[in-house]
């Protein structure tokens, strides 16, 4: 272990390096409709404050799509968002009884871009080559996959529809149109689950986010309703598209000064 003075440099330094906190502020462009993807990228965090590094990165990563716009929801902004636009929809009450953040931002996620259309990045990533390079114009969903295998790999159709059939679609970064099959059905599988979740105390949070919410429910979701129809139009883009994506920008590990890391935590609810 760090001894107590360790730990105190270590912090001292990060903070000299890293604070004051910088503002990331919201980028506009006009909307373009000769792509089928929306031109806008979601994001979300506790606020719009990073340490120095993470936010030179974030907007590096904006700099590289200039004809995209950046909104990024903090938190308040993203439960005003789900009461206005879902609080009709059973998915609201599971948002807000959601005990991690990770688990809102998931959800948030699946409902915007079913909503709305267009992309979304976790705040802490990005692609290091311009998103509308990773698919063509009439493209309807942009998806990669994770190095890591699922827990349950495609079969039948689904596996030879799917590049990569043996492992996790991410869901840091994906593109979709509005109202795609894919969000509307990883929606319900949260939905039709939920109750299994509630108000269970889990040794591991981390695994029980992961099912209901995270990368394994989005994964299950593509291979559930991918058809050969479906897949025509949607981008497959490697993994880590294509080894383009960063999964942890530079300096990110700063925002947890804000906010606990949810893989801290043991023995707690997840929902209730």
């Amino acid at each position: 272990m760090l001894s107590l003075f360790r730990r105190l440099w270590i912090s001292l330094r990060i903070k000299t390096r890293e604070f004051p906190l910088q503002q990331v502020f919201d980028s506009k462009v006009p909307a373009d409709e000769s792509w089928a993807i929306p031109n806008i990228c979601y994001q979300t965090w506790v606020n719009n404050k990073f340490g120095k590094s993470h936010s030179k990165e974030i907007n590096n990563f904006r700099t590289l799509n200039p004809e995209i716009s950046w909104l990024l929801f903090d938190d308040v902004q993203m439960h005003n968002y789900m009461k206005e636009q879902w609080n009709k929809h059973p998915i609201y009450e599971i948002f807000k009884g959601s005990k991690f953040g990770p688990m809102k931002a998931d959800i948030f996620r699946y409902c915007i871009l079913f909503e709305r259309g267009g992309y979304y990045f976790d705040i802490s990533k990005s692609c290091t080559r311009p998103l509308r390079q990773l698919h063509e114009r009439d493209s309807m969903g942009v998806i990669s996959f994770e190095n890591n295998k699922s827990l349950k790999p495609a079969k039948n159709e689904a596996r030879h529809l799917l590049n990569y059939p043996d492992n996790l679609i991410i869901q840091w970064g994906l593109g979709f149109t509005s109202e795609h099959p894919f969000l509307k059905k990883v929606i319900s599988l949260i939905v039709a689950r939920a109750d299994f979740y509630r108000g269970k105390v889990f040794q591991n949070p981390k695994d029980a986010i992961l099912e209901l919410t995270g990368p394994r429910a989005f994964t299950e979701a593509v291979v559930l309703s991918a058809t050969p129809e479906l897949m025509k139009n949607i981008s497959q883009c490697g993994t880590d598209f294509f080894e383009a994506g960063h999964y942890a920008l530079r300096g990110s590990y700063v925002r947890f000064f804000t906010r606990n890391h949810y893989t801290e935590y043991k023995n707690s609810r997840i929902l209730s």
